[in-house]
């Protein structure tokens, strides 16, 4: 939908609710505030003789009818918004401001409904948006450890951005992150599959989070099949093996973030999951004996941004299953395959591809 007094404005409405954008926004952003996540079927503007009584409308499914003001855009939001679980109770945040370098007002909730920040009213942490989030963090920084969280819930972020005279940005789409359920405490033995050595006495599944911390009195061992997790994160001062003359597999449904040490062993680490994007990060190098890739589809990405190296003396210490394997980091030499097409499960071709793309 055309908005013809603005410059180039145009509305559109889609599964996720309103969207808007003009010559002056580099990107488009949400404007259906109080509006859930409904699919817009039709969009109509109502321009009266006093602008500011002008109003849009959207017909949605199942959800009946939607009525705002026409937006004003006084603040444009930040971007490159992310939320990275760290442990069992911590998730970064991180973003960039933007152009104006205005202040960030970041709120929280356990929905992704959120309220929405009332132009000239100054908010600091703890206060509630009308409509619905807590607000956590006001400020020009460019991250924020938002801490104190409980075990495995998933916790809805939304960003905005605010100027000096309290005028808000429209905001982005909420972003969602789970803390980590699994920590690692070691407090029977080295057993990974021990459920005394695990927090919630329990092992993990593809779906938890695993979270090894400093200072634990024992760290694991995997000396058995089936060990499996969502997210891996190895603190600084922290380990994880693989045994040393039986190759088992570790599969890792989420992300790899190794600030510690990782004792390769003979055994397998399997990146599984099928979403579009997992990362191997973290500030220590990851060893990997074998590094298998079984994402299901060649647009689902491994992404090794942390420096790592293969071990095996294999035909495919990379073993390419299926999925792209991105090679990230410009420090890493590696030889992936060493006999590419001896057999069917090392050859390049449908559905598996290799990526160089060293990070700027």
């Amino acid at each position: 939908m055309l908005d013809k007094d603005a410059n180039e404005g145009i509305y559109i409405g889609n599964q996720t609710g309103v969207w808007y954008k003009d010559a002056t926004i580099a990107e488009w952003v949400l404007f259906s505030s109080g509006l859930p996540p409904v699919d817009v079927r039709e969009l109509e503007i109502y321009y009266d003789a006093n602008p500011d009584n002008s109003r849009i409308t959207a017909a949605t499914y199942g959800r009946g009818i939607w009525q705002s003001d026409l937006i004003e855009v006084n603040v444009i939001n930040s971007s490159n918004l992310v939320a990275t679980s760290i442990s069992t109770t911590q998730i970064d945040l991180s973003w960039t401001l933007n152009a104006s370098g205005d202040n960030v007002l970041i709120a929280t909730s356990p929905t992704t409904i959120f309220g929405v920040p009332t132009d000239g009213t100054a908010y600091t942490a703890g206060n509630t948006l009308p409509g619905g989030g807590t607000v956590i963090y006001v400020g020009n920084l460019v991250n924020f450890n938002h801490t104190g969280l409980s075990p495995a819930p998933t916790t809805a972020t939304k960003f905005g951005s605010v100027n000096g005279s309290n005028q808000y940005s429209a905001g982005l789409p909420p972003v969602c992150a789970s803390t980590f359920s699994h920590n690692w405490t070691g407090n029977v033995n080295t057993d990974w599959f021990n459920t005394g050595n695990w927090g919630p006495g329990t092992v993990p599944t593809t779906l938890d989070g695993a979270y090894f911390p400093a200072g634990r009195p024992n760290y694991p061992l995997i000396d058995a099949a089936g060990a499996t997790c969502n997210h891996l994160t190895i603190e600084s001062g922290a380990s994880v093996s693989m045994h040393n003359s039986t190759s088992y597999i570790l599969r890792v449904s989420g992300n790899w973030t190794n600030d510690g040490t990782f004792n390769r062993g003979v055994g397998t680490v399997e990146f599984n999951g099928t979403n579009a994007l997992q990362k191997i990060t973290g500030t220590s190098s990851t060893d990997f004996y074998v590094l298998r890739v079984d994402k299901g589809s060649d647009d689902n990405i491994l992404d090794a941004i942390a420096q790592i190296t293969l071990n095996a003396a294999v035909d495919a210490p990379l073993a390419l299953i299926s999925g792209t394997f991105r090679l990230s980091n410009a420090a890493s030499t590696i030889t992936a395959i060493t006999a590419n097409g001896q057999s069917a499960a090392n050859a390049l071709g449908f559905n598996k591809r290799i990526w160089l793309a060293p990070a700027p």
